[in-house]
């Protein structure tokens, strides 16, 4: 899983990183190997990451002291809600008595946030960038399209090609579907189409793993996708002005629940990627 692109440039950090991707890695072994006796292998690796994510922070947080980051505050923030998370699906993946589903879900939603935060949000320190966004977005929609050319490209690895606006395409392939509520000044939903085989390119990318189902790893990497890009459109939104916290994203396979909705729609190599926002 590791990729050379992912390196911050600080060699105590990076390797750190390789790290955590290797144990991530041994995570999604255990996943792919479909067993059902994986109950010892499973605690170990969530045992280790929880003691190795703190630690890893720790020091991270201390290399952001010792260069003056502006941004620290926000940054540690992240880190105690991601431990946090970690921690609930510790209790919730015991409490299943280390049921398969459970598992994946926990994959699919670590592989996205660990690529994320060293590909995104760890790189900002070390371009010496704070996180602050300039005020200029005008519409939910301009929030939401500039937040999926910057966090979509940094999760997947791949640049956005093209971007249009326009009602469902004409596409033989199922498509698959992410709905995030949005409250604020305005209340309202954004919903993230993926037709199923862009799905498993983008799992496929992150995971250097095959795909050819959709399972649980695979919902919960769609969803943690549209849990990154919706929270970040809230913050540039925020940024001029427009209130908008969001929910739990929700998965779904019904394309009739978006039929007639504008969409603006993403070009890319590993196949077209779409959101649509409705407000009220």
């Amino acid at each position: 899983m590791w990729k050379e692109s992912y390196r911050v440039g600080v060699e105590s950090v990076d390797a750190q990183h390789i790290q955590l991707f290797e144990m991530v890695e041994g995570l999604l072994d255990i996943v792919r190997a479909e067993r059902t006796d994986i109950k010892e292998e499973c605690n170990k690796a969530i045992e280790f990451l929880k003691d190795y994510v703190i630690k890893h922070f720790d020091d991270e947080e201390a290399y952001l002291e010792a260069v003056a980051y502006e941004g620290i505050e926000a940054h540690k923030l992240i880190h105690r809600d991601f431990i946090n998370t970690v921690l609930a699906y510790d209790a919730n993946i015991k409490k299943s008595n280390y049921d398969l589903a459970v598992i994946k879900q926990f994959s699919g939603m670590l592989t996205t946030w660990l690529i994320y935060h060293v590909a995104g949000e760890d790189r900002r320190y070390v371009e010496g960038k704070d996180g602050k966004i300039a005020p200029h977005i005008k519409t939910y929609e301009d929030g939401f399209e500039l937040s999926m050319q910057n966090i979509f490209s940094t999760i997947a690895g791949v640049s956005i090609d093209g971007v249009k606006k326009a009602c469902l395409l004409d596409c033989e392939d199922e498509r698959l579907f992410v709905n995030v509520g949005l409250k604020g000044n305005s209340n309202g939903r954004a919903t993230f189409m993926y037709p199923k085989q862009t799905a498993f390119s983008l799992i496929e990318n992150m995971t250097s793993m095959q795909v050819n189902v959709v399972d649980d790893l695979v919902v919960s990497a769609l969803c943690e996708v549209a849990n990154i890009v919706s929270g970040n459109a809230a913050s540039v939104l925020a940024a001029s002005g427009m209130e908008c916290d969001i929910t739990t994203p929700e998965f779904s396979t019904n394309p009739e629940a978006v039929e007639g909705r504008q969409f603006i729609h993403f070009s890319t190599e590993l196949g077209e990627v779409g959101v649509a926002i409705s407000m009220s």
